[in-house]
């Protein structure tokens, strides 16, 4: 997966705590990603939605769980690699992957000052 920032060309909403992400994006919608996450490197909580779960990994990987942890672990590490080279962790990124031959715009927001902190990842 080839994974580069792009820019983001209208107002995001960075949610003030994890309640919060489940009551603006449905809560049957967000996957939380706890063992993933952590195996990619990540401290905080990580939740998506299932729409852009399934694009991050692909329609092929997404349906078999052979080809899905692995998919899903090195998304995670791709996207986390990315966000450690941006200062100002609470600065919404869209960023942009090659899946499958597709480009899919994916935008993550961090609030690390949120009590626990997460990171919110959704379809643009």
């Amino acid at each position: 997966m080839n994974m580069q920032t792009t820019t983001i060309d209208c107002p995001v909403v960075i949610p003030e705590s994890i309640e919060e992400c489940y009551e603006m994006l449905e809560h049957d919608n967000l996957v939380g990603l706890e063992d993933f996450a952590r195996e990619a490197g990540f401290q905080e909580t990580v939740l998506v939605t299932q729409n852009a779960l399934k694009r991050m990994v692909g329609e092929r990987s997404y349906y078999q769980p052979k080809l899905f942890i692995p998919a899903i672990v090195q998304s995670l590490r791709d996207m986390r690699a990315i966000l450690q080279q941006i200062p100002g962790r609470q600065t919404p990124v869209l960023l942009e992957t090659d899946i499958d031959g597709e480009v899919v715009d994916v935008l993550v927001r961090q609030n690390p000052l949120a009590h626990p902190p997460f990171t919110l990842v959704t379809l643009q």
